[in-house]
């Protein structure tokens, strides 16, 4: 997941790096949300 992320970082308007960065996160997560919500918690929390 990181490699893809860092491609979605490189867009100029800061929402649109987030959105896409997220969007990312949840289909490398297959509709396991609460997995990728535990994992960001643990990382930035």
């Amino acid at each position: 997941m990181a490699v893809i992320t860092i491609f979605n970082t490189v867009n100029p308007d800061p929402a649109r790096a987030l959105e896409d960065t997220f969007t990312t996160a949840l289909e490398t997560f297959g509709g396991r949300t609460e997995d990728l919500i535990t994992e960001l918690r643990v990382q930035f929390c």
